[in-house]
């Protein structure tokens, strides 16, 4: 065969290519780690937008007191805070759990007076300061007016008790359990009705008298509130 006829002859056929492999199944180890992280997953998703989401985009432990006039609550992230300022035209809020420069700066932005007061977290604290506390909340001009604390369940209690006995009359037997839908827990948190019993009396009459004895020196109520101003419309 001479070369001319070997460059024409066709070409052989090319080998078939194997077949491919099918993939392999996990192992059993790891399909149980592949289980678990779905289920993880699963379990955290909720969890998640419980803690983290859920708070950001409405109000945490929130309810009204009195509709149109007082209202109560937690901390509440400062977008929520905003969105209920302009929702129930609030006019006061008052934070009994200390200072918060977040907080104090949207309330000047939006014309608001807010009041700062660094109560213990069980619900206890200087009857002096509680007297300060009620005579803001009781105050129709300063109202309407949202009260909050760290939870919201404890020295926010306290203050709407207060309201209630000496504000509108009632009984702390009678206002108690509202505050079982604001996660107030009567058996682990009993001191807070245990210190009503020894000061409220106390309280109800430093807020009456507008006065309160500090160490031999007379000092006014309306210092005591006035010392809990952080932040009102133009101040620094």
């Amino acid at each position: 065969m001479t070369s001319e006829d070997q460059a024409a002859a066709p070409a052989p056929p090319a080998s078939p290519e194997p077949p491919a492999s099918p993939p392999k199944a996990p192992s059993q180890p790891r399909r149980t780690l592949l289980i678990l992280a779905i289920v993880a997953v699963a379990i955290a998703a909720p969890i998640t937008w419980h803690k983290q989401i859920r708070f950001r985009i409405s109000p945490k432990n929130f309810g009204a007191v009195v509709p149109g006039a007082i209202y109560r609550g937690a901390d509440q992230h400062i977008n929520v805070l905003r969105k209920i300022c302009d929702e129930h035209a609030i006019r006061t809020v008052v934070d009994l759990s200390g200072p918060d420069a977040e907080e104090d700066a949207l309330c000047r932005e939006l014309g608001i007076d807010r009041y700062a007061f660094d109560l213990p977290g069980d619900g206890r604290g200087d009857p002096a300061q509680w007297a300060a506390v009620l005579e803001l909340v009781a105050d129709p001009a300063r109202q309407p007016i949202f009260v909050h604390c760290a939870a919201g369940a404890q020295r926010t209690t306290t203050a709407m008790l207060l309201y209630r006995r000496y504000v509108e009359g009632g009984s702390f037997q009678a206002a108690y359990p509202e505050s079982f839908d604001f996660r107030h827990e009567p058996g682990d948190d009993w001191v807070l009705m245990a210190f009503l019993a020894d000061h409220a009396e106390q309280i109800e009459a430093i807020r009456r008298s507008g006065r309160v004895d500090r160490d031999g020196t007379e000092v006014s109520l309306d210092q005591i509130v006035g010392q809990a101003l952080a932040t009102t419309p133009g101040r620094p």
